[in-house]
């Protein structure tokens, strides 16, 4: 049966509650989780996408040129049901980042111009997890294992190149605990500017509750209002964070959006 946009919410902050790297580690440090693997998590889900997008994949948007040579992007994924290792785990996480031959030394047997390190995650219900990371490189337009040198057939990669290409052109609302984990919402301008209304609930609320009527009264604006995004754009400039009932909020313009105000900003500076 498919998830209302409530029961979604929910499972996210349940995520948040669990996800905590200092619990149990696996053996391998290599494998070892970072709070870093588990900030600004973007949770794939249909009912949260301004776009509303069933897949997030464009073939034409899979090389690294495409994330301007930058890839840092983590996901929040339904296990399998199917899935053998990961069936005793609530939540699947993935990091994928681009990387440099000196990160991944003695874990890579080949070196590529691009080389993206992939770090998989199955939280379990109790905090513990199952961890495993992967080397890829770049290879005559296909990602390849940098050990094996198997061409992967998931799309995770891509995927994280999508995503992190979407970046330029939408905002970010990024909720979670001061100093643990917390999830990346995609929005715009007018998204940006309801999420302030958590600083006016009583200190009383729940956190799933208003981060629930959030998503739900955002997902429901009409855009349609250029003169609106407007002033709000202007009034937005740069990032901006708070502190709501324990719960840290950042919000983040488009990169178009805070190149756009660097330009300005100088113009500005040189008229002086």
């Amino acid at each position: 049966m498919a998830l209302t946009v409530a029961q979604k919410i929910d499972e996210i902050i349940t995520f948040l509650e669990l996800a905590e790297p200092a619990k149990r580690q696996p053996k391998d440090p290599w494998h070892h989780l970072r709070l870093s693997d588990l900030r600004e998590v973007e949770p794939l889900s249909k009912l949260l996408d301004p776009m509303g997008n069933e897949t997030w994949v464009d073939e034409n948007v899979i090389d690294l040129a495409d994330a301007d040579g930058h890839l840092d992007i983590t996901t929040l994924v339904d296990i399998p049901p199917d899935d053998p290792i990961y069936q005793q785990c609530a939540f699947g996480v993935t990091r994928t980042q681009s990387v440099k031959p000196a990160d991944v030394r003695g874990h890579s047997k080949r070196i590529f111009p691009q080389m993206v390190l992939m770090t998989f995650a199955g939280i379990k219900l109790d905090g513990t997890y199952l961890a495993a990371k992967f080397v890829y490189g770049r290879e005559k337009g296909l990602w390849v294992d940098a050990n094996s040198g198997k061409h992967t057939t998931t799309n995770g990669i891509p995927l994280a190149i999508n995503l992190q290409f979407r970046r330029r052109y939408f905002w970010r609302v990024v909720l979670g605990y001061e100093g643990r984990s917390s999830v990346s919402f995609l929005t715009d301008p007018h998204g940006a500017q309801e999420v302030f209304r958590l600083r006016d609930l009583p200190a009383g609320g729940t956190r799933r509750a208003a981060l629930r009527n959030w998503v739900e009264s955002h997902w429901r604006k009409n855009r349609g209002d250029a003169a609106e995004s407007l002033k709000v754009r202007q009034h937005l400039r740069g990032a901006t964070s708070f502190v709501w009932n324990g719960l840290k909020v950042d919000i983040a313009p488009s990169l178009e959006d805070q190149q756009l105000n660097q330009k300005l900003a100088a113009e500005a500076k040189l008229n002086r």
